[in-house]
């Protein structure tokens, strides 16, 4: 149980988080209260293994947010996650489908692939599943640094059928610490994060990239006897903070 999250406290020392593991220290259920813009409500998930001790399910609740333009965006749903791995454990294909309970035809699955084409970098891909059409929109890089930490993540679109381009980088730095445990199966870093540098690129008429907006937010913790995060607090661009504190 080293390292794994069984509470999490707002600023207040209100619960926000709330973690439950068995007997051989799997997560099994979750909950997450979210932000003001999704009305309180929990995004809500249990967890299934394999004899493995790999997660291939979690089900749960979403909360939609508000603010979102799009309908699917803005409101709640049902979602069942299966996770797939390649032969030596590492995570293949997650797959998620959406069900909005509504009379509208809104409902949809989306595949995330992962490849590895060397130790250094692994390429995460979306695809939209409709039932009308399939669709990638774009794909995720993440360079993985000598510490073994995502140094670099770089975000790219479709522009055509054949050509994508950069929207975004994110550049991270981090402490030397030991980060939570993670029962999601996707790309993590082995430290904490000390910043993170958003960096959106737009390109001109001759196809010429230029950076056109940067964002930095930065982290600060304290830490448990054993190394773990005890509280974060995050600072925005804009100055405004906010501070969590993590109970094990």
């Amino acid at each position: 149980m080293i390292g794994k999250i069984k509470k999490i406290q707002d600023e207040s020392k209100k619960t926000i988080g709330e973690y439950t593991y068995n007997q051989y220290g799997e997560l099994v259920e979750s909950w997450h209260s979210e932000d003001f813009y999704s009305e309180n409500k929990k995004r809500e998930y249990t967890y299934t293994y394999n004899s493995e001790k790999q997660l291939i399910g979690k089900k749960g609740y979403e909360p939609g947010i508000s603010f979102m333009s799009s309908m699917t965006g803005a409101m709640g749903k049902n979602v069942d996650y299966a996770y797939e791995y390649d032969s030596i454990g590492k995570i293949r294909q997650i797959t998620i489908a959406y069900d909005y309970k509504s009379d509208l035809n809104l409902n949809y699955s989306k595949k995330i692939s992962f490849q590895y084409p060397n130790d250094s970098l692994i390429i995460e891909t979306t695809m939209f599943i409709y039932p009308s059409a399939n669709t990638v929109d774009g794909y995720l890089e993440y360079h993985i640094n000598s510490n073994g930490n995502i140094g670099k993540k770089i975000n790219y679109y479709k522009m055509s059928e054949t050509e994508f381009r950069v929207s975004d980088e994110t550049i991270f730095t981090y402490d030397t610490k030991n980060v939570s445990f993670e029962p999601e199966p996707v790309p993590v870093s082995k430290n904490n994060m000390l910043t993170k540098t958003i960096t959106s690129f737009n390109y001109d008429e001759y196809g010429h990239i230029m950076a056109t907006h940067s964002s930095k937010y930065s982290y600060e913790y304290t830490y448990t006897p054993d190394g773990y995060p005890e509280s974060r607090i995050e600072t925005y661009p804009n100055g405004v903070t906010f501070i969590n504190y993590y109970k094990y």
